[in-house]
């Protein structure tokens, strides 16, 4: 496998790839969306991100390490929609880059962030598997976030699920939102904190919901779609 997979991105990655082949034993998983076709590099082992991580916090959990519904429910939503075209996009706590690749792939401008070079490393080799030369990789850190300019559009995934990270996401999300942008999160409506979140964001943001069904794994899953717009 790590033959094969050295054998579709470009040597300048092959240093990188072999690195998270030790620690990942990484697979390629493929997503299809109106018959086109993405490839996704991720974890086939995820010893290594449980052994670094404290799996009692649930803010260390590597939640990165898998492909959530909601990253492909935002990224098929970036496909299909006609409310907006393809702009500066930022996506927050990308994890496998998911929604970010679906994004580029179909003409947007992405910076993909996260705060670890491994999960990062991720979205460096799935961009070379789709032949992107549009997605820059990006650490940041929410508490602490630099100066990386202005977004017409920022998009995240199953971000909300712990309250301590709620008011360092909303402050990100207006530091980083170019007038008139617009934000897109995708999220499991089960989410027990979404409510909070919400209410949160009603202090400095328009909002507006859509909800997806859809069938994972026998169980039948809703995925709400929140648009945030500055007030």
């Amino acid at each position: 496998m790590e033959t094969d997979i050295l054998s579709l991105i470009p040597d300048s990655y092959a240093t990188i790839y072999k690195d998270m082949a030790k620690k990942y034993s990484p697979e390629i998983e493929s997503i299809k969306i109106n018959s086109k076709e993405y490839l996704f590099l991720k974890p086939g082992d995820i010893t290594s991100a449980l052994a670094t991580a404290d799996i009692s916090d649930s803010l260390d959990f590597p939640y990165w390490v898998k492909i959530w519904d909601a990253s492909v429910i935002l990224g098929e939503f970036l496909v299909a929609t006609k409310d907006i075209q393809p702009k500066k996009t930022l996506e927050l706590g990308a994890g496998l880059g998911v929604s970010g690749i679906i994004a580029a792939s179909n003409g947007y401008d992405v910076t993909v962030t996260d705060y670890q070079q491994d999960i990062l490393n991720f979205t460096r080799i799935s961009a070379q598997l789709n032949k992107l030369d549009n997605v820059r990789c990006q650490l940041l850190d929410w508490q602490k976030p630099e100066d990386l300019g202005k977004f017409d559009l920022i998009i995240g995934s199953e971000l909300i699920y712990h309250k301590r990270l709620f008011e360092p996401l909303i402050n990100v999300m207006k530091k980083y939102l170019a007038p008139n942008g617009l934000i897109y999160l995708a999220q499991d409506s089960g989410r027990k904190s979404l409510k909070e979140f919400l209410e949160l964001c009603g202090r400095d943001f328009n909002i507006g919901v859509k909800k997806r069904k859809i069938s994972s794994n026998d169980d039948n899953i809703e995925i709400l779609l929140i648009k945030l717009i500055l007030k």
